[in-house]
């Protein structure tokens, strides 16, 4: 299965384009979609250099993995490559400038061109807590498998300081470290087969967050847009017709669904459980009938009879393949 769009870049996107050039949060938004961008980037790149990828025995790529280790705890893996020789940890960094590694108390740091540092969590922890995670997950299940792992770095990065043994590789050397290390190691010979361990990790996936942005990035609903929106200029689309709309900022011609993609950003934005009255308010619809119409067109999960309707969103369900749409019935 290929990576889909994070479902948080996702609201992240949405978020931006429902705030105005001048609203008080954007920067905050704007520097948190860069960083979670970067990550997906750096991720998608792994997949680019995994492809072709050749490995002796039996072996499975997984991607987007989100484990419940425990009541307060949820383990996110970028990459795993199950085999039966172990199970292998890739954890992607897109990581731009000078990068010099410090002790005491452990972190990364990346330092700019005009001098500034910004501080990061230490990969190397990172890491070792993603194996300890996953092999006491595994552990806890009656399977003892072996649990390794690297840091993938999508950049050729220049190091201040980079400590001995790490277990850094750059991306273009993903391949040969995969064929070596998994060549290297010698087949499992325990009860448990990978073919086995793969559908056990798929079925305990945890699924998305579906908490809406302006819950998570705490912004003021009335502070944003409403309404159907200019996917070029995110400015308020006029309707000329009750099919036709357009934007008068931009001149752009108005193609697609317009109130497809209002009913996305309200779901990622606003409600992730609401009425048709709630989205004919957002949308701007003037008639229940109307919004009705629209909401039928599409694989939401209905609660509830005629009166006390309302619509579900769950992301892992009502988007398509690509993660950046809402599926409709007919498709």
């Amino acid at each position: 299965m290929e990576r889909m769009y994070p479902l948080e870049l996702l609201k992240l996107d949405a978020a931006l384009g429902r705030m105005g050039l001048k609203h008080p949060e954007r920067e905050t938004v704007d520097k948190k979609r860069y960083r979670t961008e970067a990550g997906y980037k750096g991720e998608v790149l792994v997949d680019q250099h995994l492809r072709g990828l050749g490995l002796p025995g039996r072996w499975f790529i997984m991607r987007d993995i989100r484990l419940q280790i425990h009541q307060n705890y949820i383990a996110q893996f970028d990459t795993l490559i199950l085999s039966e020789r172990g199970i292998w940890i890739l954890e992607s960094k897109m990581v731009r400038g000078r990068l010099r590694w410090l002790e005491n108390p452990r972190r990364l740091e990346r330092i700019d061109e005009d001098g500034s540092i910004l501080a990061m969590t230490c990969p190397i922890t990172q890491l070792e807590n993603q194996k300890s995670a996953l092999a006491g997950w595994l552990s806890e299940r009656g399977i003892h498998f072996p649990v390794a792992g690297v840091v993938v770095f999508g950049r050729q990065n220049v190091w201040d300081n980079q400590p001995k043994n790490a277990p850094f590789i750059s991306v273009k050397e993903l391949q040969n470290y995969l064929r070596r290390e998994v060549g290297g190691a010698l087949p499992d010979r325990g009860s448990v087969s990978v073919e086995q361990i793969l559908p056990l990790i798929r079925a305990n996936q945890v699924r998305p967050d579906t908490t809406p942005a302006v819950t998570l990035l705490n912004l003021r609903p009335e502070s944003l847009k409403t309404g159907v929106l200019c996917e070029c200029c995110f400015s308020k689309l006029t309707k000329v017709t009750q099919r036709t709309h357009v934007c008068h900022f931009c001149k752009s011609p108005v193609s697609g669904d317009p109130y497809g993609r209002a009913l996305l950003d309200f779901v990622l934005v606003f409600k992730d459980s609401f009425t048709n009255r709630e989205f004919c308010e957002f949308a701007e619809i003037a008639s229940i009938a109307t919004g009705q119409r629209y909401l039928d067109k599409y694989l939401l999960n209905i609660t509830g009879n005629t009166n006390q309707r309302r619509y579900n969103f769950i992301p892992e369900q009502h988007l398509d393949e690509s993660g950046k749409r809402l599926k409709r019935k007919n498709e």
